[in-house]
C-alpha cells in the first residue's frame, strides 16, 4: 500500500502544477481529516480529493 501511495504521490505532484485551484480546495479541506498522515501524505490525500470533487 506504502509503494502505491508513493507512485501516486509523484503522479500527483506533476498534475499539481497544472491543476493548482483544486489543489489548494483539495489541501484546505484535508488537512483535517489527513490529520493522521505527515505533510506530504496530507497533499496526497487533498489532491486525490481534489480531483473526485
Amino acid at each position: 500500500m506504502a509503494r502505491v501511495r508513493r507512485i501516486i504521490t509523484l503522479q500527483l505532484a506533476g498534475g499539481v502544477r497544472a491543476i493548482n485551484p483544486l489543489w489548494l480546495e483539495g489541501g484546505v479541506r484535508l488537512p483535517l481529516a489527513g490529520s493522521e498522515f505527515p505533510a506530504g501524505p496530507q497533499l496526497v490525500v487533498g489532491l486525490s480529493t481534489g480531483f473526485e470533487l
